[in-house]
């Protein structure tokens, strides 16, 4: 949507509530179209911090979408994981894990372990897990996605590179100070090839690399 590429969230907020309540007049709530466009509502709300709201509406449209479909469809799916994001914005990172974690058991029961959505959706969980501290769980998780990634796309891959950046920080968190220089060296390397040196992806990642080093 126009509004919110171009992060004109309160015009938003008003277009989408009006499209909404036009929706729910003529389809009622339990219709696909009504459940999309209560989450367009719930990013609207969400990027500017109004996280209680964006949860409410959130689990509203998933709960439109159960009632739909079932829980073992994909958009049903997908949208629990909109919501796991909500509640990881909130700092209720158990609640969020744990729908995470449903969302790749669904995920992976339909489209296989490694595939590009299972696979993000354990990113995601690797993710928690640092915000949890378990480092170490979280590190096991990111070198099974990496492995993953690099035989889904090779190493010189965007999607590859990116999976090898979080390990590195894992690493470096758990005082491995050389196995995460090494590997973050690499991504650079990699990244200068993909990317260019110019890329601010490129860019990012070496600044990260150099801060290793210097300390």
């Amino acid at each position: 949507m126009q509004f919110q590429s171009l992060s004109r969230w309160e015009e938003a907020e008003i277009f989408l509530t009006k499209i909404l309540s036009l929706h729910n007049e003529t389809l009622g709530e339990e219709n696909y179209e009504t459940a999309f466009l209560t989450y367009l509502l719930s990013h609207s709300l969400r990027k500017p911090g109004r996280l209680d709201e964006a949860e409410k509406i959130r689990t509203k449209a998933l709960e439109i979408l159960n009632q739909l479909y079932g829980i073992k469809h994909s958009s049903t799916v997908v949208r629990m994981g909109n919501l796991a994001v909500v509640l990881r914005d909130q700092d209720r990172v158990d609640e969020a894990e744990e729908s995470m974690v449903t969302e790749l058991n669904l995920t992976s029961a339909m489209y296989g372990d490694n595939t590009p959505k299972t696979l993000r959706c354990m990113y995601n969980i690797a993710e928690i897990l640092v915000d949890k501290g378990q480092f170490n769980e979280a590190e096991t998780l990111l070198n099974k996605l990496l492995e993953a990634r690099r035989r889904l796309y090779g190493n010189d891959n965007l999607e590859t590179v990116s999976a090898q950046r979080k390990p590195a920080i894992t690493h470096y968190q758990l005082y491995r100070f050389d196995e995460a220089i090494t590997m973050m060296e690499e991504a650079v390397s990699r990244l200068q090839r993909i990317l260019s040196d110019e890329h601010k992806v490129t860019q990012d990642t070496r600044e990260l690399f150099n801060e290793m080093k210097s300390k």
